[in-house]
C-alpha cells in the first residue's frame, strides 16, 4: 500500500467550486474512487476503503496547515461527519449509491452500524443504504471550511491566490464569505435560528437542548461578561459616539461558532428542521445570484455555438439544474443570432483560435451548415463536437408538459392543453397560431415564455440531446 498519499490541490480546488453548486456528491465519489484505485483497496471491506479515505484526507488537511498557515494546527478530528449539513446533502442525493459500490453483505452491516452509533432519537433522517453511503464519503468538510476561513482571515494576500476558486473569477462570486457551501458546511445555526430559541439563556431553560446543558453552561462560564472594546461607532438614535459593547449574549454565539464545534453539531442536529429550512432558503438565495452570472467567462476553454435567444438563456441554466454548471469549467455559451452566422462564427473561432474547444448545437433545418461543419470537423473529434434538433427548434425539445403549463402561466389557466398540439408539426408555430385566434392574449413573448420554462425545469426534465451537448464539453474540457 503507497504512503503519504494526499489528495493534489486541484482536487480540493474543485470540491469547494462543486460546493458552491451543492453538486457535492458526484465529486466526493469521484475522491473516495481515487483513493480506492490509488491504494488498490478493491478487494478490502468498504468499511477499510472508509477508514483509507479518511487518512488521505488527515494527511491532505496537515499538509495544507503546513504549507499555508505555519504554527497552526487543524483544531478538528478527520471522521465521519454527521452533520446537518451532510444530511441534507444525503436527502438531496440522486445517485444510486448501492449499486455503484456493489456492497456485500458485511458492508451493509458496517453501514448499518454507523447509523445507530450517530443517529439519536432527536433526529429524524432517512436511513436507507443510500443516504447512510452518501455520508460515508463526504469529505471532512468542518474541517475544509475552517481551513479556508482561517487562511483567509491570517494570510490575507496569500489566501486570495489559493482560493481564487472560491472568490471565483468566473463565476462572479466576491470571497470565501459567499461560499453559500463552505458557510453552511460549518455553521449549523444561524443567528436567526439562535435568537428564535431566545439566544444563550433560551437555549440553557428549553429542555429540548437537556442533553447538552452542561456543555452550554461550561462555554457561558468561559465567555465573560459583556466588553467595552475602545472602538467608537456614532448612534443611529442621538448622533453621538459611544464605546462599542460586546454582549454576552453575542460572545456565547461566537464562541459556539469558532470554538465549540462539536456542540454547535449537536445544536443544529437537534434543531434539524430549521436547518432544513435554512439549508434550503440559503441555497435558493445563492443560486438566484449565481444565476445572473452564469454565462459569464473570463476564461473561456469551450463555446457552445448556438442560433438564438433560447439557447442562449436555457442552457447556462439547465446546465446548473443537471449540477454540471458550465461558467466555472470554462465553457460560454456564444449565441450567433443566425444559423449563417453560427458557421461563420464557428470558422472564425478555430482560425482565430485553434486550440478552443467548440461544440456546435443547430436546428434540424440547418442542413446546408450541419454538412459544411461535419467535414470540417471529422478528424478533430476531440477539440469539436456538433449536435442538431432532428425535427424543428429548440422549443420542440422541451418537455411538452412543462411548455403547457408556462403557457398557462404566462396566459391563463387551461388555455393550453397538451393534446391541442401535434408532435409532428412546429411547436412555436402552433402556439402563435392558437394566440392569434385570442386576441385578448397579446403578443407571444418567446423571451417570456423560455424564462418560464427554466424556473419549472428539473434535473429529470432536461431534454436529452442538451444533456449530452453539456456532457461532451464536460469531456472537451476535462
Amino acid at each position: 500500500m503507497k504512503e503519504n498519499l494526499i489528495f493534489a490541490r486541484k482536487n480540493l480546488n474543485e470540491l469547494v467550486k462543486e460546493l458552491t453548486f451543492s453538486n457535492i456528491v458526484e465529486y466526493s465519489i469521484k475522491l473516495f474512487v481515487s483513493v480506492e484505485k490509488e491504494l488498490e483497496l478493491g478487494e478490502k471491506s468498504f468499511e477499510d476503503k472508509v477508514k483509507a479515505y479518511q487518512e488521505v484526507w488527515k494527511a491532505t488537511i496537515n499538509t495544507l496547515y503546513e504549507q499555508e498557515i505555519q504554527g497552526e494546527k487543524n483544531r478538528y478530528e478527520i471522521g465521519i461527519e454527521w452533520t446537518p449539513y451532510t444530511i441534507c446533502i444525503a436527502e438531496q442525493n440522486n445517485y444510486d449509491l448501492v449499486d455503484f459500490f456493489n456492497l456485500s453483505d458485511e458492508d451493509k452491516e458496517f453501514c448499518e452500524d454507523v447509523y445507530k452509533k450517530h443517529i439519536t432519537e432527536t433526529v429524524v433522517v432517512n436511513k436507507n443504504a443510500n443516504f447512510i453511503l452518501c455520508i460515508l464519503i463526504m469529505p471532512p468538510l468542518i474541517s475544509i471550511a475552517d481551513f479556508y476561513a482561517r487562511a483567509y482571515e491570517h494570510h490575507i494576500r496569500k489566501a486570495q491566490s489559493i482560493l481564487s476558486t472560491v472568490q471565483n473569477n468566473i463565476v462572479e462570486m466576491p470571497d470565501y464569505r459567499c461560499n453559500i457551501g463552505l458557510e453552511l458546511a460549518n455553521n449549523f445555526i444561524d443567528q436567526k435560528i439562535y435568537r428564535k430559541y431566545g439566544g444563550m439563556n433560551g437555549l440553557l431553560k428549553n429542555n429540548i437542548f437537556e442533553g447538552i446543558r452542561k456543555e452550554l453552561l461550561e462555554i457561558k462560564e468561559e465567555c465573560g461578561e459583556s466588553k467595552k472594546l475602545p472602538q467608537k461607532a456614532i448612534c443611529p438614535y442621538c448622533g453621538k459616539q459611544h464605546d462599542i459593547i460586546v454582549h454576552k449574549d453575542d460572545i456565547f454565539y461566537a464562541h459556539l461558532l469558532l470554538l465549540h464545534k462539536d456542540v454547535l453539531k449537536k445544536l443544529g442536529l437537534i434543531v434539524m428542521d430549521d436547518y432544513r429550512e435554512l439549508f434550503l432558503t440559503s441555497y435558493l438565495s445563492a443560486i438566484t445570484e449565481i444565476e445572473k452570472h452564469l454565462n459569464d467567462v473570463k476564461n473561456v476553454k469551450c463555446y457552445i455555438l448556438v442560433e438564438g435567444d433560447t439557447e442562449e438563456k436555457a442552457i447556462p441554466y439547465m446546465a446548473l439544474k443537471y449540477g454540471k454548471p458550465l461558467a466555472y469549467r470554462g465553457i460560454k455559451v456564444w449565441n450567433s443570432k443566425t444559423k449563417q452566422k453560427v458557421y461563420m462564427d464557428f470558422e472564425k473561432f478555430i482560425k482565430n483560435n485553434p486550440d478552443i474547444k467548440i461544440c456546435v448545437l443547430l436546428d434540424g433545418d440547418a442542413r446546408k451548415e450541419i454538412d459544411n461543419i461535419e467535414r470540417i470537423i471529422k478528424e478533430k473529434k476531440n477539440q469539436y463536437v456538433l449536435h442538431y434538433i432532428p425535427n424543428g427548434t429548440f422549443e420542440d425539445i422541451i418537455d411538452k408538459d412543462i411548455a403547457v403549463y408556462a403557457l398557462n402561466s404566462i396566459y391563463g389557466s387551461n388555455i393550453f392543453v397538451k393534446n391541442d398540439f401535434d408532435g409532428n408539426k412546429p411547436f412555436l408555430n402552433q402556439v402563435k397560431k392558437k394566440i392569434s385566434m385570442n386576441s385578448e392574449l397579446g403578443e407571444f413573448d418567446k423571451i417570456q415564455f423560455i424564462e418560464t420554462v427554466m424556473k419549472l425545469t428539473t434535473q429529470d426534465n432536461i431534454p436529452d440531446i442538451i444533456k449530452r451537448v453539456i456532457d461532451d464539453c464536460y469531456k472537451l474540457v476535462d
